[in-house]
């Protein structure tokens, strides 16, 4: 996750330094030797991010199995008055289905994609970049008649 979180950092800096020194200045070498470096970065977090997932699968499915196995035995230490307050498909489902979704959950919380989806809103929120105002980014509020934003066309939208 780390190197995602790196490579997000760099690939903006490494396109400022594109646009800035190798196209203002018309080096092609420079160009084609920083889209390299970019590329090397990109391979990089891709990797970093198939490892992320990999590791947190893995943990989210050996915590599933510890739940699992710990309500198992909890359920074997029942009485038999507690059995019949229970009904079978009642037990079956919390051994499966809800730990699942407790696995899912864990996963979720060991991704970024989590923090992604759950700040990704509808609502079309966004960053949004103005040059005529001596560069001012900020947050943009859902909305076409937003005071913050009056041109919408370079703003950067969540969605």
């Amino acid at each position: 996750m780390m190197m995602e979180v790196v490579g997000d950092v760099l690939l903006p800096y490494m396109l400022a330094k594109i646009i800035n020194q190798g196209i203002a200045e018309r080096n092609v070498v420079y160009i084609i030797k920083i889209g390299v470096i970019m590329g090397f970065i990109a391979v990089m977090m891709a990797v970093g991010g198939v490892l992320g997932a990999w590791f947190a699968s893995k943990a989210a499915m050996n915590f599933g199995a510890d739940l699992r196995m710990d309500l198992f035995e909890k359920i074997q230490q029942f009485s038999f008055q507690n059995i019949d307050n229970f009904s079978t498909g009642s037990l079956i489902t919390r051994l499966t289905n809800d730990i699942t979704h407790s696995e899912y959950d864990y996963d979720d919380t060991q991704n970024v994609s989590a923090l992604a989806r759950h700040f990704n809103r509808s609502d079309g929120d966004g960053i949004c970049h103005q040059p005529e105002a001596g560069g001012d980014i900020h947050y943009r509020p859902a909305g076409a008649g937003s005071p913050y934003c009056s041109h919408h066309a370079a703003c950067i939208s969540a969605v």
